[in-house]
C-alpha cells in the first residue's frame, strides 16, 4: 500500500542580509500556499486574493524612528492603528494600515522588533489585496509562524 501526504515539507530558513545592519535575519516562509519570490519575500494567491510577506529592516533606526518611517509610507487617507504583541519571546510593535478603504487599496500589517542593545529594527510586513480586518485565520496563523521562526544573528 502506498500512502502520500498532502502536507509540504517546511521550507528552509531564508537569510536576509541588510546592508549596514549589526545583525542578519533568517525566517521560514509558511509551508502551505506561500511560494518564495526572493530571500526576503513570499507570495500566496488564495482564491483570487494575493498575500505577500516581506522580511527586512531599518539598519541604524531605532523602533520609534522605524515606526515613524512606516507611518509616513501610509496612504494619506488611511488609518494606522498601533498595538503590541509578544511572539516567541519577542515583543513586536504592530502597525495596521487599512489602506484608506478604497477599492484596490492594499492592507498592510507591519511587525517591528528592535532587539535589546541593537541599533537596528527588523520588520515583517504582510501586504494584502483584502482589507486587513478580513484576513482569513489561516493567513493570520501563517504570519505568526513566520514571526516565531525569526532568527537574528550577528552580521
Amino acid at each position: 500500500m502506498i500512502t502520500t501526504s498532502s502536507t509540504r515539507a517546511a521550507p528552509a530558513l531564508a537569510a536576509v542580509a541588510l546592508e549596514g545592519a549589526a545583525s542578519s535575519i533568517s525566517w521560514r516562509p509558511p509551508a502551505d500556499c506561500y511560494e518564495a519570490t526572493k530571500p526576503s519575500s513570499a507570495r500566496c494567491d488564495d482564491d483570487g486574493t494575493a498575500f505577500q510577506i516581506v522580511v527586512g529592516g531599518k539598519p541604524g533606526m531605532d523602533l520609534v524612528e522605524s515606526e515613524l518611517d512606516y507611518r509616513e509610507l501610509a496612504e494619506e487617507d488611511s488609518t494606522v492603528q498601533r498595538t503590541t504583541v509578544d511572539v516567541a519571546g519577542r515583543t513586536f510593535t504592530v502597525l495596521v494600515d487599512d489602506g484608506g478603504g478604497a477599492e484596490g487599496d492594499t492592507g498592510i500589517m507591519t511587525f517591528l522588533h528592535q532587539p535589546e542593545g541593537s541599533p537596528d529594527t527588523f520588520a515583517v510586513v504582510l501586504l494584502t489585496e483584502a482589507p486587513v480586518t478580513d484576513l482569513p485565520s489561516t493567513r493570520v496563523d501563517e504570519l505568526y509562524q513566520v514571526l516565531g521562526s525569526l532568527e537574528l544573528e550577528p552580521a
